[in-house]
């Protein structure tokens, strides 16, 4: 009875990852993460409220503002994270992720874009490491599901979930910050 609960656990777990995995959005084949958070705020307020969050928190230790255009109201930013995939008590599994965050700015409401995503393995960057550094396009991993490893099933999957789940929490945090 036990084996069977864990087989079913398993094969939900699974399907739940797929059906993330297959819900990535692309535009012109390229992985584009976007949302539109409503706000009370004009878009003078926004912008001062984002770029305060972006070089106050979000983007401390793990990116940059490359373009504040207050004619135009739109901030982007390049940012990289480290995103643990899969964890346990004796392993884990983790990749650098590498994107472009873009904020179109309008009136009461702020367009947020995720793109230009690139995964980089830990041990081609960290460190004195002078190698040529890897680099897998998100569309390599995220659509095409051609990322292999040698002790992890599914990867491609798993690291699609846990890129959904953290745009997701990057969605939620900007929500909560023009509030």
């Amino acid at each position: 009875m036990k084996n069977i609960k864990l087989l079913a656990i398993t094969l939900l777990s699974l399907l739940s990852i797929t059906s993330i995995a297959q819900n990535i959005p692309v535009e012109n084949g390229k992985v584009v993460f976007s949302d539109t958070i409503q706000t009370n705020l004009n878009k003078e307020e926004t912008q001062k409220k984002l770029l305060h969050w972006l070089d106050e928190s979000f983007l401390k230790n793990k990116g940059f503002i490359t373009l504040n255009d207050t004619v135009n109201n739109m901030i982007v930013c390049s940012a990289m994270e480290y995103l643990e995939v899969e964890k346990s008590s004796w392993n884990m599994f983790a990749l650098y992720m590498r994107y472009k965050l873009i904020f179109e700015i309008k009136e009461n409401q702020c367009i947020v874009f995720i793109r230009n995503i690139n995964y980089f393995e830990p041990e081609d960057i960290e460190g004195d490491n002078k190698k040529t550094v890897s680099t897998y396009p998100g569309e390599f991993i995220l659509i095409e599901k051609k990322y292999k490893s040698a002790f992890k099933k599914n990867i491609s999957e798993k690291i699609s979930a846990k890129t959904v789940e953290r745009v997701n929490e990057i969605w939620k945090t900007i929500e909560n910050e023009l509030k």
